[in-house]
C-alpha cells in the first residue's frame, strides 16, 4: 500500500460519498513470496450492486501465481 493510500480513501469519501469496508476476505495461498521479491498485484471487479461489490485479486511473481 502506498504511503498516501489513506489520502486517496479520504478524497474518494469526500468527493463521491463512497467508503469501502471489507466485510469478508478469503485467500488461497498457492506459492510463498520471499522478502524483496518483485510482485505484481491485480484487481478485477467481479460484481457491482447498489451496496455491494466483489473484487478478485491476484498476486504474481513474474509468471508464477502466488495468491
Amino acid at each position: 500500500m502506498s504511503a498516501n493510500a489513506p489520502a486517496h480513501h479520504q478524497a474518494l469519501a469526500k468527493s463521491h460519498r463512497v467508503v469501502f469496508v471489507v466485510t469478508q476476505a478469503a485467500v488461497d495461498f498457492v506459492k510463498p513470496a520471499k522478502l524483496d521479491d518483485p510482485l505484481a498485484v491485480s484487481v478485477q471487479l467481479e460484481s457491482l450492486g447498489k451496496v455491494r461489490c466483489v473484487f478478485t485479486q491476484e498476486i504474481r511473481r513474474e509468471d508464477d501465481l502466488l495468491v
